[in-house]
């Protein structure tokens, strides 16, 4: 070692060597900063504060440097967002280390404007307290749920005689287990007994999609496999930290409820082992694929209405596409969300800034080739701006 030194100060002189060995260090310091993490440093203990931390109390760089591995190796839509884009929304990420915020909250509203470019509507982010992602969306405008009044009820069956005509409306999807889900099936068989059925989905931002499906096998039939033509699931260890995060984070919700949570408990045990065996796959994606149903026999040989609008989101959205697989059915009302393309949401924490963000740990690709995201499915039939839906839908669309 002091002869390498000896021959350094020959080359460059004294002056020049006490830089150099500054330059080495911060070299290796930097690279350090984000070769060293792994999907430990993803894993959130569940901790939380609402604190609000001056710029200069925050380790922005630090945040940027785990926000940009989690993006890289955990969020599925760094795999399929178009390079160009991809490319300015990471440049504008990383100015943000240079940059000086008065807070943690301003700092999170600079990400949440930056996230607005990407064709992710299932992307969140916020700071206990503060929204800071706000998507420039149309508000809906077709009326309320028909069970919307119902604070307890998710699903209402009402039938209207004189039209011939059953309505189902389900203002959220729970858990497919979640109690209040008692007296669906029974609902079902009844709806089928119309010529008319009516599904209310406005004001639903989606949930578990299981109980949706099972909407659509029984009017339909049984061959439906799923809504998806195919499921793309980012096997990584981070894909999988950052999902658990996710459920532990309903967890935590739901225990301060008190509300059962074993079944969050077994998931997150579940997703743990996921988690152990890509540790040692070269499998970097899960992929599922379906086939579409056949229509061969029907279940429901009447007409089906779908109501949607702006709030309809992702499971909504599954049970529409799958609703859709009957020759019969129409959707009315106006846009759904466009939360479509990505799903099965992970969070991470930037434990600096106490931000949260929330990313998707799944692709979906549809039985057909268009792309939906923060556009929404368009209704079969308009409805005018300020009108109810339903109503509409009973007095000029089914005839007595």
């Amino acid at each position: 070692m002091k002869r390498l030194i000896m021959h350094l100060k020959f080359f460059i002189g004294a002056g020049l060597l006490k830089f150099y060995f500054l330059f080495v260090i911060f070299i290796i310091t930097s690279c350090s900063t984000t070769t060293s993490l792994t999907y430990k440093n993803l894993q959130w203990d569940g901790s939380s504060s609402a604190r609000i931390v001056p710029w200069q109390k925050m380790d922005i760089k630090a945040d940027i440097a785990l926000l940009k591995y989690a993006l890289d190796k955990a969020y599925v839509g760094s795999d399929f967002i178009n390079n160009e884009t991809w490319s300015t929304f990471s440049e504008k990420i990383d100015l943000a280390k240079n940059m000086k915020f008065e807070d943690n909250v301003e700092f999170c509203k600079y990400l949440g404007r930056q996230f607005l470019e990407l064709p992710d509507g299932h992307f969140d982010i916020w700071f206990p307290g503060h929204s800071c992602y706000l998507p420039n969306k149309s508000k809906p405008n077709v009326g309320s749920n028909y069970g919307y009044k119902l604070k307890k009820e998710i699903f209402v069956f009402k039938e209207f005689s004189s039209k011939k005509a059953a309505l189902l409306s389900i203002k959220r999807f729970p858990h497919h287990e979640d109690k209040k889900w008692n007296g669906f099936t029974e609902s079902l068989s009844n709806l089928k007994k119309s010529n008319n059925i009516i599904i209310d989905l406005r004001g639903n931002g989606g949930g578990d999609s299981r109980r949706g499906l099972e909407l659509a096998r029984s009017l339909v039939n049984s061959t439906i496999e799923h809504n998806r033509k195919k499921i793309i699931r980012k096997n990584t260890p981070e894909s999988w930290t950052i999902f658990r995060n996710g459920v532990l984070r309903s967890r935590i919700w739901k225990q301060s409820q008190k509300l059962p949570v074993q079944h969050l408990d077994d998931y997150i045990k579940s997703i743990d082992e996921d988690r152990e065996i890509s540790l040692s796959s070269s499998e970097k994606f899960l992929i599922y694929e379906h086939k579409k149903p056949s229509l061969t026999k029907l279940n429901f040989n009447g007409n089906i209405y779908v109501i949607i609008d702006r709030k309809c989101g992702s499971s909504c959205e599954h049970t529409l596409e799958a609703l859709k697989f009957h020759p019969n059915t129409k959707s009315i009302g106006q846009n759904t969300s466009g939360a479509i393309h990505y799903g099965q949401m992970g969070v991470i924490r930037l434990p600096s800034s106490g931000i949260y963000l929330k990313l998707a740990t799944q692709y979906f690709e549809l039985f057909d080739d268009g792309f939906y995201e923060k556009t929404g499915y368009s209704p079969d039939i308009s409805v005018p701006a300020g009108s109810d839906a339903l109503s509409f839908l009973l007095d000029n669309i089914i005839k007595e």
